[in-house]
């Protein structure tokens, strides 16, 4: 949604005066501000860059007056979305602060060189090198002569600097996620790059098929080599949920009661934040039954004594080691009356339930184990 934002405000500060385009963006700028926060700030890092270029040092006057109505329109796009920012509100203010060197000290050489070889793998990909190839002599040309390429480069310059890790960060920014994020502004600029190298074949060859041609058979060759390169973008350890869980899921549907209570494997994730491991995560979601670790993580955004609640039986999951008085303890606090271990696992082992009084399978497939609690 953000190129679509972005696109609208350009349209918005063209044609101040047209009510048209400003209605547009502000449905859009609300939709992309509750979709994501940081996406939203992009967007406003977006309008300073706009600013910046095409204001500062103009001796026109027309351009404050673009810049009050594109500001009024985003401003509005805020306030519809007000309800919404005004409850989530408490729950990001943590994460936005200023840090420098002189606040916490220059990392340590393992430290640094991890993050830097993180950040390395992230845009180490011959697709990468390939747009920057593209984009590069036309962002150079750009802070020269092209107005809205210009902007561009002024965009990434501005998110490089509120993004850097080790001398001034501000949070919420971070290096990783705008190295992500780069692709729609290096996509842009490339584009503008093909269109060059058309032109100048075009000066070359003094007709206007063959670089059309060529253009169009690098179009397709570079989507080609995209599609190929990310069909199987999806990281693997973050399916969580096999086939065979799938089939278990829809038996605990049909035969598990609905008040029933299961056990699930969970880890830590982020922070403080826990998730499950397999597809017992799931359960909630697809069998609609109740489990100790509730789907998603977004509990944490809920009132702080239940999500410091819910950290604590995950921890007290994690603690478990076998079918022992801690594990009964915790099956009579939190009222348990299944245990799940799906297809991925974790921490709970069904060896430990195969062997232990009041508890029953009821349920086995390709790596599945669902027990009853009989106690």
């Amino acid at each position: 949604m953000l190129p679509v934002a972005i696109s609208a405000a350009v349209e918005t500060w063209r044609n101040p005066n047209r009510l048209r385009s400003g209605l547009l963006l502000v449905p859009l700028l609300g939709g992309l501000i509750l979709t994501h926060y940081l996406t939203a700030a992009y967007y406003f890092c977006f309008l300073l860059a706009l600013a910046l270029t095409e204001v500062i040092g103009s001796k026109k006057t027309r351009r404050w007056h673009e810049v009050l109505v594109l500001s009024a329109w985003s401003g509005l796009g805020l306030v519809i979305v007000a309800p919404w920012i005004i409850k989530v509100f408490p729950y990001v203010t943590p994460f936005v602060r200023v840090q420098t060197i002189a606040g916490i000290g220059f990392p340590d050489a393992t430290s640094f060189l991890n993050r830097v070889e993180y950040l390395w793998h992230l845009v180490n990909r011959p697709r990468s090198w390939t747009i920057l190839f593209l984009a590069l002599p036309i962002a150079m040309v750009s802070l020269a002569r092209l107005r809205l390429a210009r902007v561009l480069v002024v965009w990434v310059m501005i998110l490089t600097m509120l993004s850097n890790e080790w001398l001034c960060q501000v949070w919420p920014f971070r290096a990783d996620l705008t190295l992500l994020c780069l692709f729609l502004p290096m996509n842009i600029l490339a584009a503008g790059g093909l269109f060059s190298l058309q032109r100048l074949i075009n000066m070359v060859t003094r007709s206007s098929m063959v670089p059309s041609f060529m253009l169009i058979l690098i179009l397709v060759a570079l989507s080609v080599w995209g599609f190929l390169d990310t069909i199987s973008i999806v990281n693997p350890a973050t399916v969580l949920t096999t086939q065979a869980d799938v089939d278990a899921l829809d038996w605990v549907r049909e035969n598990i009661p609905l008040d029933a209570r299961f056990l699930i494997n969970v880890e830590s994730w982020q922070g403080n934040v826990y998730r499950g491991t397999d597809g017992g995560w799931w359960i909630p979601l697809l069998s609609h039954r109740a489990t100790v670790l509730p789907p998603g993580v977004l509990y944490t955004w809920g009132d702080r004594r239940y999500s410091l609640k819910i950290k604590e039986v995950a921890e007290q999951v994690r603690g478990i080691d076998g079918c022992t008085p801690v594990f009964w303890e915790f099956v009579q606090e939190q009222h348990i009356t299944h245990i799940y271990i799906g297809a991925k696992g974790g921490a709970l082992q069904a060896r430990w339930f195969d062997a232990c009084t009041g508890v029953r399978r009821v349920y086995m497939g390709y790596n599945v184990h669902i027990y009853e609690v009989r106690n």
